[in-house]
């Protein structure tokens, strides 16, 4: 799966896609994630299905992709697509009142990370 960020008028959705089918497009989930644009988006080296999001506002947002029971199915012509999991979103706090401008992760400790705005 690749995460995408999309901004609109009323905030900033994270996107997840995978597969595609030649009548429909890309299956996707989208979750709310941040109340203005997000910045960046950072995956964790040691989990590639958790990941930080930066948000305008300060904030920033931790969340979890979880892989659906099965991966693909078939339409109704037997063409096979991919099916998109699921975002959970596990932390999420307010750092201040400036974007959220950098983030890393630690490659040495797991889930140990630095940020500044």
């Amino acid at each position: 799966s690749s995460g995408i960020k999309q901004s609109t008028g009323r905030g900033s959705f994270i996107r997840s896609i995978c597969g595609s089918t030649s009548k429909e497009g890309f299956p996707c989930v989208m979750e709310k994630a941040h109340k203005s644009t997000i910045w960046g988006v950072r995956h964790l080296p040691q989990n590639r299905d958790v990941y930080m999001t930066l948000g305008g506002n300060g904030s920033i947002c931790l969340w979890k992709y979880n892989y659906p029971k099965e991966r693909t199915k078939l339409d109704n012509d037997g063409v096979e697509y991919g099916v998109v999991g699921t975002v959970d979103q596990v932390q999420n706090v307010v750092l201040g009142t400036q974007p959220i401008s950098a983030f890393d992760w630690s490659s040495d400790k797991e889930g140990l990370c630095v940020c500044s705005g």
